[in-house]
């Protein structure tokens, strides 16, 4: 576990410091598709890192129980990749998938009912993640949309107005 949460520290502070590196770049620098694919990239080894917490972590415990606490610290994840990668199309979806892989091949594995519908309740909350992201993104993409059409409407009426005080002037 100390040598998962080593690499989990690392790959949030590589994230930390690529996001720094985006920010520090100049305007002209920034070719979007390189920097996407970085994004996505770093959400890849993210969600690899966390698969590997529940591939080391025991699914099953002795007595045939089902941890619940491996299915809810899934569900949470997922939920955080949606707010933590908002502006990445398929960011939530690029993180979650190797959790959700490990745990419901591990939960196949066992063979019970319980675990068998978890398992689909974990995958089919993957695409509900997924989605939830989508809205989330074009949300924000309409805002900014109807921002820009208001700041322009503003510019056009003081253009208008400054010409009406010039024409009255006269």
């Amino acid at each position: 576990v100390a040598i998962w949460l080593t690499l989990a520290f690392g790959g949030v502070g590589v994230l930390l410091r690529t996001a720094r590196m985006f920010l520090d770049s100049d305007a002209e620098q920034k070719d979007a598709v390189l920097w996407e694919r970085r994004f996505m990239m770093l959400q890849i080894a993210l969600g690899i890192i966390w698969g590997l917490l529940f591939f080391l972590h025991p699914i099953v415990g002795q007595d045939g129980v089902f941890s619940v606490l491996v299915f809810s610290g899934a569900m949470v994840l997922m939920g955080s990749f949606v707010i933590i990668s908002p502006n990445l199309k398929y960011g939530a979806m690029l993180a979650a998938f190797p959790i959700v892989a490990v745990t419901v091949s591990r939960l196949a594995m066992t063979g019970t009912m319980a675990a068998l519908g978890m398992a689909l309740v974990l995958a089919g909350a993957c695409f509900f993640f997924q989605r939830v992201g989508d809205l989330t993104r074009n949300a924000y993409i309409d805002f900014l949309g109807s921002k820009a059409e208001r700041d322009q409407l503003i510019m056009e009426l003081e253009a208008s107005r400054s010409i009406s005080d010039e024409a009255r002037r006269r």
